[in-house]
């Protein structure tokens, strides 16, 4: 059992605790009565070592043998005893003193622990431990705490009378001087002495030593609570307890005592007492009311949490930022936290604190009965604002129109959150909320109706302004987008439920598997079938008969998956759902032009659904284009509009219709990552024609206003340097949206040098009336200052000014246009990418089963090979890239059972991948990539059967694809200025050898006869 005391410094709790069992256990199986002098020793000496966790292990063997052990064996003066002698202070070395001191700490609080001191009634040996305990709390001042913690723990543990005769005079003496020399210890003491023995220390001896007036009581309750911060960053519990003792007075008490002492005191002082003013602030949510939060959560308060949050060197800045979201989180959540002190909190911490996200973090914490609180607030908050009965009374703000924003802002927040607990009752009331408010007009006359969830609105409700019902509008979008991208909740990590779930897993869906879009689509028709309601956009006869009639197909629709077709006609369906809900929700935009777009691809969609589904199959007519066509087509114009929600529909559309792609509707997004920027930018040339316009107007302005230069002078400078401000941040926001950080350095240069031409020329014109330096003589400024403004002198002037002003004019329009046409490029990258992005998904998807995906090899090889020449465009070479070596050359799968004439297209392809190597202009790297085309064809054929089913190379053509390599391999070794690369033969030969071997005589016939010495060893290494 020797071995066990080694184990006792164990950082594990739970292997501590089960090393201390097995050596009491051994002590009274053996009866080692004899062996318990040493045991105890070995166990007093431990306590104070610094191992690990050994003195923590040591006191809790010890604590658990005197508990074991009948004080017949062994005593409490034996072991005081123990401690004199095998815990001497030698006072040679502080850093040993230290420990032993803690040593014999520890060595009573494990006495007192194991209750000897009462079962033994020993008057001495009580005497002795209090008077030690007393001692060593004078000696050092790191020992207070834990020693007064020991004196507490007699006093809970000792009879009434043995505590007045043996105690009591021991310690009284530490109260005589009251409040002056009072500490959290000292108070903390009293106070357990007061409850347990108040015949003792009665009432009477409390008004002698501890009477003074209420404010002075305060004064130093705070300084008492101040000082608790010698246990950071562990809060300790007696400043709880202050906390809470003061709050049971009511919490009028508890504002005075922050107001007037608490907040002066922690918050003008170290670190430690800052983070302890926000956890007793946290704490003191329990006791307060709505009128006394801003005492207690005070400006000052809000400023530090600010200034730590804003400032990352700032020694509160990860607790501010981690920890504080969490506990207030959690504070909130309990029930004591009144309904308004909650949320008065969250609004004062948004009108102070309003650059950051710490909102967001504390209410992501919030459970399901705290969340729909919240909701239920934000709303009434939205209706009635700083007029309402929900705890904000005293809270307002510069602009009333700021709560709509910021309400608007943290429900759409709210959707967004993963962390909360999601369902899909308050998801849609948010929608639903979201929507009424920013597309239709809600007043005190129209609030009962029934599509509105939140009751009747007062009369005083302020009307929404244009702007601020388009920030709703984007709440909105941004709510609608993150649905369409999220799984239905059954899959959703905070629900509990272990049964795998039965629906569906596609994005934007509900539980029940209908879309969020007809969820949403479904209250817009009832709200505009309310006459009462008025809508902001405009919606005449012809689009209220298109949106009636474009319900009607998203109904069919839904009957007929309900019905259960087949998975292919299921997939459609669903596809054309899902644009038509898409799209229908654009008839009620605000914008004429989105809804006139909507209403041409609205029919087109009800033509393909009246085709798919509801009429007699008829022979196609051969002008009419495929419907996935048409439905590709549509995407690529949504994509092509650059929103997030129109992306996510348009992928979640493409891969529900992916299995039935045809080779034209592929042709029509790789036509899209083919064309060059110019091309997709037609409408340029009509812009800058009206530009041209513009400059002949604006020249015959400044000719009219030549003969008024004098008195329009300064306005003209005026709006030159305007129009550059706004060319600048044109210019520097293309410069961002394109990261390229060269091309921001040089439209940064150019301004510099415009700005640096125009003042040199101004001078020039100006001559001797120009501005004088800053190092000219004052005396010569006074007397020049006739001269320079003479009217001749002006006369003269004019004409120069004029026509500089013109062509700083005309400078500053062409670098406005550079930055737009730079901008517009950019966009069209994106809209490339995007594409891009679908194929990916097709290839992804299709590429064991569709030999379409064969097709898409040499045009990806080509987007790389023309993307690497404009720099513009090297995300897009890099995107190719990936998708073309990762996703094709890589792919596990391929298809099977290929017709003849895929075949045949396939070794066309090996041949057109060869010649681009004739005449790489991208060098090695666009040589493997060809190389690894070849290798994928290779590999397909291999893996299909041809015409000769025991033919061991599969579909491959041996002898023609050897004429392809022979061409190359001739090329390389007779052409000096060949630009085939010596990997493309290489991967041929090392991957399919047995197809190489009618290489084998031109190798040989050129290591002799090879131009170079390098051409000639590279045919040996072939061989």
């Amino acid at each position: 059992y020797l071995s066990l005391f080694w184990d006792l410094g164990n950082n594990n709790e739970e292997a501590r605790n089960k090393v201390a069992q097995n050596i009491a256990h051994h002590m009274k199986n053996e009866e080692l009565c004899e062996d318990a002098s040493y045991v105890f020793g070995r166990l007093v000496i431990g306590l104070s070592s610094n191992r690990k966790s050994a003195r923590v292990g040591f006191a809790t063997a010890l604590t658990n043998l005197l508990l074991l052990i009948p004080s017949s064996v062994f005593d409490s003066n034996q072991l005081m005893q123990l401690m004199e002698e095998k815990l001497k202070i030698q006072g040679n070395n502080k850093s040993e003193d230290k420990e032993v001191y803690l040593g014999r700490v520890f060595c009573l609080l494990s006495l007192i622990q194991s209750k000897k001191l009462t079962d033994e009634n020993s008057t001495e040996s009580l005497k002795e431990t209090v008077t030690q305990l007393v001692k060593l709390s004078e000696t050092k001042h790191f020992l207070r705490s834990i020693t007064y913690h020991g004196l507490t723990e007699i006093a809970a543990q000792v009879s009434r009378e043995s505590f007045k005769n043996s105690v009591w005079p021991l310690i009284s003496d530490r109260f005589d001087n009251g409040w002056e020399s009072c500490t959290p210890e000292i108070l903390y003491l009293l106070e357990t002495c007061a409850k347990l023995h108040p015949k003792t220390c009665n009432k009477e001896y409390l008004k002698t030593k501890f009477s003074a007036t209420p404010t002075r009581i305060t004064k130093h309750l705070a300084r008492i609570v101040a000082e608790t911060t010698s246990c950071h960053p562990n809060i300790n519990p007696f400043a709880i307890s202050i906390i809470s003792s003061v709050g049971k007075l009511g919490s009028k008490s508890l504002g005075k005592l922050w107001s007037e002492h608490l907040s002066t005191t922690l918050l003008s002082s170290s670190p430690e007492r800052k983070y302890l003013s926000i956890k007793l602030a946290i704490h003191s949510l329990s006791c307060l009311e709505v009128d006394q939060l801003s005492e207690v959560w005070s400006k000052d308060l809000l400023m530090h949490l600010y200034h730590a949050l804003l400032n990352k060197d700032n020694p509160l800045h990860l607790i501010c930022k981690n920890e504080l979201p969490k506990y207030l989180g959690e504070k909130l959540n309990q029930q004591d936290v009144s309904w308004g002190v909650q949320y008065n909190l969250l609004f004062r911490l948004f009108s102070s604190i309003t650059h950051t996200s710490i909102i967001y973090s504390i209410v992501s914490h919030f459970k399901l009965p705290a969340l729909l609180k919240y909701i239920i607030w934000l709303k009434q908050l939205f209706l009635y604002g700083t007029r309402g009965d929900v705890g904000i009374q005293d809270i307002n703000l510069d602009v009333a129109r700021s709560l709509f924003r910021w309400s608007s802002s943290q429900l759409s927040h709210l959707v967004r959150m993963q962390s909360l607990p999601r369902e899909e009752e308050w998801i849609g009331s948010i929608i639903k909320f979201l929507f009424v408010h920013s597309h239709f007009i809600v007043t005190a006359e129209n609030s009962t109706s029934s599509v509105l969830e939140e009751g009747s609105i007062k009369a005083d409700f302020i009307e929404l302004s244009q702007a601020t019902q388009s920030h709703i509008q984007q709440c909105f979008t941004n709510v609608l987008s993150w649905l369409n991208n999220m799984l239905p909740l059954v899959y959703d990590k905070t629900n509990t439920e272990e049964k795998k779930p039965n629906v569906p897993r596609i994005p934007g869906t509900m539980n029940s598997g209908n879309f969020w879009l007809t969820f949403i689509t479904k209250y817009a028709d009832q709200t505009l079938l309310d006459k009462s309601m008025k809508p902001v956009f405009q919606l005449d006869d012809q689009l209220q008969q298109i949106w009636t009639k474009t319900m009607d197909y998203v109904a069919k629709l839904t009957k007929l998956k309900s019905q259960g077709t087949r998975s292919s006609k299921s997939s459609e369906a669903t596809a054309l759902q899902l644009l038509l809900l898409h799209v229908g929700l654009q008839l009620i935009s605000f914008n004429p032009q989105v809804q006139a777009s909507a209403v041409d691809v609205l029919e087109d969609l009800q033509v393909i659904v009246d085709e798919r589904f509801f009429k007699k199959s008829k022979k196609a007519d051969a002008d009419q284009p495929h419907w996935v066509d048409v439905i590709v087509e549509i995407l690529l114009t949504m994509l092509s509009q650059g929103s997030h929600s129109v992306r996510i529909v348009a992928e979640q559309v493409f891969r529900l219709i992916n299995p039935h792609l045809t080779p034209s509707s592929l042709k029509l997004m790789l036509d899209v990552l083919k064309l060059k920027s110019e091309e997709l930018m037609k409408d340029d040339e009509d812009v800058d024609g009206d530009g041209e316009d513009e400059e002949g107007d604006e020249e015959d302005n400044a000719e009219e206003d030549d003969e008024d230069v004098d008195g329009d002078g300064e306005d003209e400078e005026g709006d030159e340097e305007d129009n550059a401000e706004e060319a600048q941040k044109k210019s520097d926001a293309d410069s961002e949206s394109s990261e390229e950080e060269s091309d921001d350095g040089s439209d940064e240069e150019d301004a510099v040098d415009v700005d640096e031409e125009f003042k040199k020329r101004i001078k020039e014109a100006l001559g001797d009336a120009a501005a004088p330096s800053e190092e000219s003589d004052a005396n010569d400024e006074d007397e020049s200052e006739d001269e320079e403004f003479s009217d001749d002198a002006m006369m003269r002037i004019d004409p120069l000014l004029s026509d500089i002003f013109k062509q700083r004019k005309l400078l500053l329009l062409q670098l406005s246009r550079k930055a737009t046409k730079k901008n517009n490029r950019m966009q069209v990258t994106h809209f490339q990418l995007r594409c891009l992005d679908l194929l990916e998904t097709f290839i992804t998807r299709q590429c064991a089963t569709n030999p379409l995906v064969l097709d898409l090899l040499l045009p990806l090889l080509d987007v790389v090979e023309s993307s690497t020449k404009d720099p513009e465009k090297e995300i897009l070479a890099e995107r190719a890239t990936v998708v073309l070596r990762i996703k094709l050359c890589k792919m596990k799968g391929y298809p099977h059972s290929l017709d003849d004439d895929v075949i045949d297209r396939c070794h066309d392809n090996i041949a057109k991948a060869l010649k681009k190597c004739y005449s790489a202009s991208g060098g090695v790297f666009l040589s493997q990539l060809a190389s690894h085309c070849c290798m994928l064809y290779l590999r397909v054929l291999s893996g299909n059967s041809g015409k000769d089913s025991k033919n061991s190379s599969g579909a491959v053509d041996v002898d023609r694809v050897c004429s392809f390599y022979s061409s190359a391999l001739e090329d390389f070794m007779t052409k000096r200025e060949s630009r085939i690369q010596a990997c493309v033969i290489q991967d041929f030969i090392s991957r399919y050898p047995n197809y190489a071997q009618g290489l084998i005589q031109p190798l040989t016939t050129m290591v002799a006869d090879g131009i170079q010495l390098y051409r000639k060893t590279q045919a040996c290494l072939m061989l």
